[in-house]
């Protein structure tokens, strides 16, 4: 008689801890718990608004200190989608390639954004900065050293500009998804005079 009392009490516990009760009892939610409470939306803008400070950065960066065109970047990214066609400055700028190149660009984004918001999702906001300018550098290396082996035209463009656009692109992902998420700063330990 004790046993089944027991069982009846286990299983009551596990009842109330499985729907959020009060209980001694705490449960990590599952990993299809947290996809599930993740701000989809807000990752997406965080991407789309990164995305596009991205690639405004990178062009003004280029057309400052390099003396570049301002269509490089453009030209680089739509070669991804049509081919190596895009690359020569000679080639005229049609709507093709424009749009190639912001489609390729801005699935990346959301899809990065996405990433790094999986990966700050419940953090300050001060630390979620601080990983998203990490994982921009990491994008970085992954966009200009690695998929260079299928892509071996965005290899001209490694540098510190490259860099800086892609650090930047990590900070705004990561403050916006912060923001809108609704993430607080650290409070500051009290100073004492």
């Amino acid at each position: 008689m004790a046993g089944a009392r027991r069982r009846g009490y286990t299983e009551r516990m596990r009842t109330i801890t499985r729907h959020g009760s009060h209980s001694r009892h705490h449960e990590r939610p599952s990993v299809e718990q947290d996809l599930f409470a993740f701000d989809w939306a807000a990752s997406g803008w965080a991407g789309i608004a990164a995305g596009a400070a991205f690639i405004l950065l990178q062009t003004a960066l280029v057309t400052l200190f390099e003396g570049g065109q301002n269509t490089d970047a453009i030209r680089l990214i739509a070669a991804i989608a049509v081919g190596s066609g895009a690359l020569p400055a000679a080639t005229p700028l049609t709507a093709i390639i424009y749009l190639a190149a912001m489609g390729v660009h801005m699935i990346l984004s959301l899809i990065y954004a996405r990433i790094l918001a999986l990966c700050i999702d419940g953090m300050t906001a001060q630390r979620a900065v601080l990983i998203g300018a990490a994982f921009g550098a990491g994008l970085y290396i992954l966009n200009y050293y690695v998929f260079t082996a299928v892509f071996p035209w965005f290899a001209v463009s490694r540098g510190w500009i490259t860099l800086t656009s892609h650090v930047a692109f990590g900070v705004i992902a990561a403050s916006i998804y912060a923001g809108m998420t609704g993430h607080k700063p650290e409070k500051e330990s009290p100073t004492f005079h």
